[in-house]
């Protein structure tokens, strides 16, 4: 997660294993990211990441883009969600 410039966001609804869940942990703790999940290594997840939900790493239970309004609100959440983290 080293390479990632500080302050973006990492996004994943495709696999969970694709992300190595210590270093995102490691990313997230230090600040230097956050995390939007819609898949996970072990569904349901209860792994450490929920310690910094919501406003560091956000979930959704899998169901990414599955209708129109969801995608209107997810928009919403996500524009509140990254100006929380820029303040």
């Amino acid at each position: 997660m080293g390479w990632m410039k500080r302050g973006c966001a990492l996004i994943n609804t495709a696999r969970g294993p694709i992300v190595n869940e210590q270093d995102l942990e490691e990313g997230i703790s230090s600040g230097r990211i956050v995390g939007l999940f819609d898949v996970f290594w072990e569904e349901p997840y209860s792994g450490p990441l929920t310690n910094y939900s919501p406003w560091r790493f956000r979930m959704s239970p899998h169901i990414a883009s599955t209708c129109d309004k969801f995608l209107l609100e997810a928009a919403k959440d996500f524009k509140l969600f990254v100006e929380g983290v820029e303040k």
